[in-house]
């Protein structure tokens, strides 16, 4: 993989878990900084390219990949290039992926895999199931992406958010960000919006959540911005830009 590229993995074996609602407004951020994402959807039901193809074209362009097994066809390769531009990549895994996905995923090296989850205990075994899996995925590679996790549907602290978050922990895994259950990722999924392309004051608390992921991403990939840098972009940028929704920090790629 080109290193000017960053490739995102998003991976859960247990399907419902919000892995499309974080590959879809995790490239509407990355859209709305200036950045030139691309989602590769290797899930069957192709929920990422339905996101895609209800997305207004007055907002910035997102180009979209179907990638699942339905489209190995003699026009497969075709279907799966990706545009020359690009400067993210984030994949949109399926539940339970077959071993030739998970290697083709794989394929050109990963900067970061985000592990989606639910407080609930099926969600910690899924975690379980998802580490292993992803020992398959990065076995070979050159060097070892970072892994983190996020949590989805949060209501409030609830003894499953409360137990979830304890085994992550004890299995050293960092908590990126947690996102409550609130109707702008609804919003977002009807009408082809992230939610940074929302009114800030509906969505201060969402923005921070990505905010947070896009910075741990930036930070699996150092090249892209020096720790010196980021740490100056952060106290310019403190506060959000009132008309794009995006941190000034965030906008100026190296």
């Amino acid at each position: 993989m080109n290193e000017n590229v960053r490739k995102v993995l998003i991976i859960n074996p247990k399907g419902g878990c919000g892995k499309t609602t974080l590959a879809t407004n995790l490239a509407a951020l990355y859209a709305a900084c200036g950045d030139v994402p691309t989602i590769m959807d290797y899930d069957e039901q192709q929920s990422s390219m339905d996101w895609l193809s209800k997305r207004p074209d007055s907002l910035p362009p997102i180009h979209g990949v179907k990638a699942c097994r339905d489209y190995k066809k003699s026009t497969y390769h075709l279907q799966r290039q990706v545009p020359r531009q690009t400067q993210t990549i984030i994949i949109d895994a399926p539940a339970r992926p077959s071993h030739e996905e998970l290697v083709d995923m794989q394929r050109g090296g990963i900067s970061g895999i985000v592990i989606p989850l639910m407080p609930s205990a099926y969600d910690t075994r899924a975690l379980t199931r998802a580490l292993v899996e992803l020992l398959t995925i990065t076995k070979g590679l050159d060097q070892s992406p970072r892994i983190g996790v996020v949590l989805n549907r949060v209501r409030n602290r609830s003894k499953s958010t409360n137990t979830l978050m304890q085994y992550v922990d004890s299995i050293s895994l960092p908590l990126i960000a947690s996102f409550f259950d609130r109707q702008s990722f609804v919003v977002s999924a009807e009408t082809g919006c992230g939610v940074v392309d929302m009114p800030q004051s509906r969505v201060t608390d969402e923005l921070l959540g990505f905010y947070k992921l896009a910075t741990w991403l930036r930070e699996a990939r150092p090249h892209l911005q020096s720790e010196s840098e980021q740490d100056q972009g952060f106290n310019q940028g403190n506060t959000l830009k009132e008309k794009s929704n995006v941190y000034p920090f965030m906008v100026d790629r190296k």
